[in-house]
């Protein structure tokens, strides 16, 4: 289960990042004003996953981040599909060389942009359901805010 106080306990530790204090704000803010691409992109970082994951096998933090396994795997898939969607130069554009196949990138295998883009419309068309089906959702507080469930 994805959930937010994954985040609050992180930027809660001090020195953990140097953007903390935008990103405070960013996770205070109620309805439409939460739209901040710029704080949103770093609340759904790569660096944020990679923290999340760093702090749940710290033996000094691991307490604080168990379970925080989904909201690293969501704040991961967000980061690589703004990626995707953002690509700035012929490198990170969608081409047939990295639509479909294994993509190998510093070093590493990655999986296709599409397979990547296929797995957001699964989160997506998750979140909609809940929507639709209000009996369904998780009995704790959504990741999501009403406002945005409530389409």
């Amino acid at each position: 289960m994805v959930n937010k106080l994954c985040f609050k306990k992180l930027l809660r530790l001090p020195g953990t990042l140097s953007t903390t204090c935008s990103i405070r704000e960013y996770l205070s803010i109620k309805g439409c004003l939460r739209m901040t691409v710029s704080l949103a992109t770093q609340l759904y970082s790569k660096h944020m996953a990679m923290a999340l994951k760093f702090l749940r096998e710290d033996k000094k933090t691991a307490h604080l981040f168990n379970g925080s396994e989904a909201t690293e795997k969501l704040t991961k898939l967000i980061n690589d599909t703004f990626d995707i969607m953002n690509g700035r130069h012929k490198g990170e554009s969608i081409n047939g060389n990295n639509w479909n196949n294994l993509v190998e990138m510093e070093g590493k295998v990655t999986k296709g942009k599409k397979s990547v883009l296929e797995d957001m419309l699964k989160i997506i068309e998750l979140t909609e359901e809940c929507h639709r089906n209000p009996g369904k959702r998780p009995i704790m507080a959504a990741f999501a805010s009403d406002t945005t469930l409530d389409g």
